[in-house]
């Protein structure tokens, strides 16, 4: 590791040829006590004379072939050299069998460009990195990012590359899709970024709980973006969609505007209470209803006053039904076991009397009988006696008249 005074960087100009880099390779290689490497600026040349350090495409290629073995390095700076696809290509054999690597510094390396972008994050992938730096690397394209896995990464840097409005709906869908659970720092400054990418992003951010600082300055971010960020952190709508809000995000990093706006203001505040009661999320919320809801919260308060005086009530009501159909219920009981209903007692009236009238009945045509044989005898006596005969022969036929009253008369009482 070189220091980075300008007189040790001219010394390593005669001493860096491609043979020395291929040895120093060899060292790393068989060093596992190696945590850090630095070859940033390598890529030199003094004005004044004709010497120059040049760290490429060549040098990187023939530096990570013999340093392909070492398992070690966990932080690598590359960082303002001439890097394009071959060296890249290289690094990431180097970067596949390093399984401990955390931080990586490429930021500069302006030949990088979107082809080595994207053989860089495919190398990265599932990989325990945890710092990304990609800073002014001629990167235009960045959807390689949205199909790969950086489930350890903590801060990725992608300022001053064109980001541009298809960037951001690339981060959309990978913070949305992919595991960045861990990714608490994001660089986005002079990415070409507008008010649409504002939103973009922050629909993406919408259910994320882990990124706390995004940095946008040097971009296009007007009014707009800024009211999107504003409904991300506290969604003023009505008091439910707070607490749905972003809780988490401490510092969006916006340039300064050339005249007030009230939502840029009511932004800063959001997100100064999100850092003031950072990681109690219901001290959050209460803060940002207390804060942008007091008239909505004292209706609701109110509200929930007068509907449990209104639930006492009920419950007052209730018991004193209650006790009063309790009450209904003995006394009909008690009346069912004392006396017989109307319909009952006149069943046995008519019961009664229809026995009466069977036992009547039946002594009528006893004597009915009693006459029939009596006229029979009658019959046999001299003429004499015809007025008698026929004054026997009327009273049958009234008692004959009777008889059919009283039967005609049961049989509608058996009816």
């Amino acid at each position: 590791r070189h220091s980075t005074s300008e007189e040790d960087v001219m010394n390593i100009a005669y001493i860096l040829s491609l043979e020395a880099w291929e040895r120093i390779g060899y060292y790393v290689s068989r060093n596992d006590k190696l945590d850090t490497i630095d070859f940033s600026n390598c890529d030199y040349t003094d004005d004044n004379s004709s010497s120059n350090n040049h760290f490429g495409d060549e040098e990187m290629s023939i530096f990570f072939k013999a340093a392909c073995n070492n398992e070690s390095v966990r932080s690598l700076n590359l960082a303002n050299n001439t890097l394009g696809v071959n060296g890249i290509t290289s690094l990431a054999s180097f970067l596949k069998r390093n399984q401990r690597l955390e931080t990586l510094n490429l930021s500069g390396c302006a030949t990088m460009r979107n082809e080595g972008f994207e053989l860089l994050v495919k190398a990265l992938h599932e990989s325990p990195i945890r710092e990304l730096n990609v800073t002014d690397c001629g990167i235009s394209n960045i959807s390689a990012l949205k199909d790969v896995s950086l489930p350890n990464l903590t801060h990725l840097q992608l300022s001053s590359n064109n980001i541009g409005l298809d960037g951001c709906k690339t981060l959309s869908k990978w913070l949305r899709t992919t595991n960045t659970d861990e990714l608490r720092t994001l660089h986005l400054q002079n990415g070409q970024i507008n008010d649409g990418g504002a939103k973009i992003l922050s629909l993406a951010l919408s259910g994320n709980t882990a990124l706390t600082d995004l940095y946008l300055t040097d971009n296009t971010i007007e009014s707009r973006g800024r009211a999107a960020f504003l409904n991300l952190v506290c969604n003023m709508t009505n008091i439910e969609n707070v607490f749905k809000s972003n809780h988490t995000l401490q510092y969006i990093h916006l340039d300064e505007l050339t005249s007030p706006s009230r939502s840029n203001e009511f932004l800063q505040q959001a997100l100064d209470i999100n850092r003031s009661f950072h990681g109690d999320a219901s001290a959050v919320c209460l803060a940002k209803v207390n804060a942008f809801h007091k008239k909505e919260m004292a209706v609701l308060q109110n509200e929930n006053k007068e509907k449990g005086e209104r639930i006492e009530e009920l419950i007052a009501e209730n018991t004193i039904l209650k006790a009063a159909a309790a009450a209904e219920k003995s006394e009909d009981e008690s009346a069912k076991t004392t006396t017989p209903n109307d319909s009952h007692r006149e069943l046995e009236d008519l019961r009664a009397q229809n026995k009466t009238l069977s036992e009547h009945n039946t002594t009528m045509e006893k004597k009915f009988q009693y006459l029939s044989e009596a006229v029979e005898g009658i019959s046999l006596v001299t003429t004499q006696n015809m007025s008698i005969e026929r004054k026997l022969l009327d009273e049958i036929v009234e008692l004959k008249a009777i008889t059919a009253e009283l039967n005609a008369e049961n049989e509608d009482l058996m009816t």
